[in-house]
């Protein structure tokens, strides 16, 4: 709805400027209003509980119930009428086109990768502050407030001026902040290109953009006052408050060194349900308005669209097409910083008010000429195809969510079936391997965690993973097998002191004690051990007698 800021000037044609009465969902969904009667609940139980982080299935439930919907409801606006796809024809099919093609040369270019990860996080904060901005002066205009161009403009800075305040402490020298919301890891080949700019002057820009954006909000609610009822201005400060909790505040937590202080209220991904929420309540009062489409029907509908939306452009890095990297060592935040940049551009083209049908049904209640049912321009066996693969895509949601709570739950055995299902879909995870290798372990099974070992090695070689392949080998006896391993994690690591203190111990087995001396040495230099201390003297003696 960031393109709300180009489109709210003047009243379209065939409106009338009448009063319009907000309901509670209006200022709950719309104003932000649920959000923060939640800050204050989930302050207090993040300090009760000593949560820093929602737990994953709670993720899960924004990410698949609210985020991905979110993005659907800009596809289906755009790709269910044949008359909307050839108005928006550069965008629904050329700006797609383009961002898929980006998608595949970024997962071979570490540099472009960077870049469109770098401009995803940039935009976000712009794209939530220009939707709060005109979601305001939706408020305004329905409520039949009169609002000078002098307040439109201090109103704008304020949103403007929150997000030069989250460029800043993003974009800052050694900065860690990131007011985008992803849970996927950055590691790996992927690098956020921040312009480095020196802490002082960040700072002190900080400083005359921090006072600048309160003196808008001030001179905004003065002039507001005599323009406007407390019930009128409501939703405007409620809007603008949200907007301090989610950038300025935050940014001047972290351009302080405070980052930390930043509580799980304020946290992306709490913003992000909050944005998603609003997103959903504006989306469907038009489509509601316009298609008289039941809620139920809407929200499955965007949710299976958004579903493909997340899922489908993340196959393009699976093993089998395009992928070179694990999910989660860079395809995971390319694939989603290409999702939002997409959903970014076609949000700018098709949410303005200065279109007539979208402001008749957004800013007004009366009689709606252009309301029509829904009726499918495909062939039935193409709408099928079309919403199976949509619930295939869920499934894959689905799939994530098994393996993450089976983990959580001690069921590792079922967490490694499921990771086997997700791997031919490009969502397996070397790093998830790795733990469910040493869960497994540790429990006997040492057959399925040399599995999981194996499958982590086979995404990324590391020595964690030639080591827990050693350590399975060798409880089975097999210790041939286990030095190979070990011996292989030592050429990926060198100066592992555990990989060399096994090879030694292994080589001193197998009646090497030549080979076994130079290993238990070179542990020795890294890690002082008692024990490999006493292998050592064992080897020497052997090797000399």
């Amino acid at each position: 709805m960031s393109s709300f800021t180009r489109g709210a000037t003047g009243l379209p044609g065939g409106a009338t400027g009448e009063a319009t009465r907000n309901s509670p969902p209006d200022l709950l969904l719309g104003a932000g209003v649920a959000y923060l009667l939640s800050v204050p609940v989930v302050l207090l139980g993040s300090w009760l509980l000593g949560a820093t982080r929602w737990p994953y299935l709670i993720y899960w439930i924004i990410t698949v119930g609210l985020n991905a919907p979110h993005y659907g409801a800009t596809i289906v606006r755009v790709y269910q009428h044949r008359e909307e796809r050839q108005k928006y024809a550069f965008f629904s099919v050329g700006v797609t086109l383009l961002l898929l093609v980006l998608l595949v040369w970024g997962l071979r270019s570490a540099l472009l990768a960077s870049m469109l990860v770098t401009l995803y996080f940039t935009w976000s904060p712009w794209h939530f502050a220009g939707q709060n901005y005109g979601v305001a002066l939706m408020f305004l205009r329905r409520s039949a407030v009169t609002v000078e161009p002098q307040v439109k403009r201090l109103l704008h800075g304020s949103f403007a001026l929150s997000f030069v305040l989250a460029f800043l402490a993003l974009h800052a020298q050694n900065s860690t902040a990131a007011y985008a919301p992803t849970d996927a890891s950055t590691d790996g080949f992927i690098d956020v290109v921040r312009l480095g700019i020196p802490l002082a002057i960040a700072r002190s820009l900080m400083l005359v953009c921090g006072l600048a954006y309160l003196a808008c909000v001030v001179a905004v609610l003065t002039r507001l006052r005599h323009a406007a009822t407390p019930r009128q201005m409501l939703p405007v400060v409620s809007l603008m408050l949200c907007q301090a909790l989610w950038f300025a505040i935050p940014a001047g937590l972290d351009l302080a060194g405070e980052s930390s202080l930043r509580p799980l209220a304020l946290a992306a991904i709490s913003i992000s349900a909050a944005h998603s929420l609003q997103y959903l309540w504006v989306t469907y009062h038009y489509a509601q308005r316009t298609d008289g489409t039941p809620l139920s029907s809407y929200l499955f509908r965007t949710a299976l669209v958004g579903s493909a939306a997340v899922v489908l452009p993340g196959f393009l890095g699976a093993p089998a097409l395009f992928g070179q990297v694990p999910w989660n060592q860079g395809v995971a935040i390319l694939t989603f910083s290409i999702v939002n940049l997409h959903h970014f551009i076609l949000d700018g083209a098709v949410w303005k008010l200065r279109d007539g049908k979208v402001a008749r049904a957004l800013l007004f209640r009366g009689p709606d000429s252009g309301r029509r049912r829904l009726a499918s321009q495909h062939p039935t066996w193409r709408r099928a195809a079309l919403w199976t693969l949509c619930l295939g895509c869920l499934g894959v949601n689905v799939g994530i969510l098994t393996w993450r709570e089976a983990e959580s739950r001690g069921s590792y055995a079922v967490a490694a079936r499921t990771l086997d299902w997700l791997r031919p879909l490009g969502r397996d995870n070397e790093v998830a391997r790795l733990r469910l290798g040493r869960r497994l372990y540790e429990q006997g099974s040492y057959e399925l965690a040399r599995r999981q070992f194996e499958r982590s090695l086979a995404m990324q070689p590391s020595a964690n993973g030639y080591g827990g392949l050693g350590r399975s080998y060798e409880a089975e006896g097999r210790l041939e097998q286990a030095l190979e391993a070990y011996q292989a994690g030592v050429a990926v690591e060198p100066d592992n002191p555990a990989l060399l203190r096994r090879s030694g111990f292994l080589e001193l087995e197998l009646g090497n004690a030549e080979r076994a001396i130079d290993f238990l040495e070179r542990s020795l230099e890294i890690e002082p051990d008692a024990r490999t201390r006493n292998a050592l003297a064992r080897a020497r003696t052997l090797h000399e007698g």
